[in-house]
């Protein structure tokens, strides 16, 4: 089981129930969150209104009831997203070694925060229809 202590890190979700993207959550030692909805990434070399990508942010703290910790979400952005769901609001650590969110959601560790690609500003593009 995963002490308290080993939460800090990069916690990373595939599709659950109905979000059928990837979700990773970043929990820092200093109390902060930042999590990331690769709702659909707008691919590499191409011209897209939105990146398709949420990112949340917030902080984190432990609950009286062990093994579980609350998520407060300052920001989401874009706060309305096409087809979006709301950021967890508790994780709870599993005697798998993982941990779940209030929906139900299992969460592994991941060595890095995904990313989604590089903006169309950052690069040459391509429309696409």
């Amino acid at each position: 089981m995963v002490g308290m202590e080993g939460l800090v890190g990069i916690w990373q979700s595939k599709s659950c129930d109905e979000r059928t993207w990837l979700r990773a959550i970043q929990l820092d030692a200093d109390g902060t969150w930042a999590g990331r909805d690769l709702i659909s990434p707008c691919p590499a070399g191409a011209s897209c209104i939105w990146s398709g990508v949420v990112e949340h942010t917030g902080t984190w703290l432990s609950l009286a009831q062990p093994g579980h910790i609350s998520l407060s979400l300052t920001s989401s952005t874009p706060a309305m997203a096409p087809g979006s769901l709301p950021a967890p609001t508790t994780l709870e650590i599993t005697d798998a070694g993982g941990v779940v969110d209030d929906g139900g959601c299992a969460y592994q560790p991941l060595g890095a925060l995904p990313v989604a690609a590089p903006s169309p500003a950052d690069q040459p593009t391509e429309a696409h229809p």
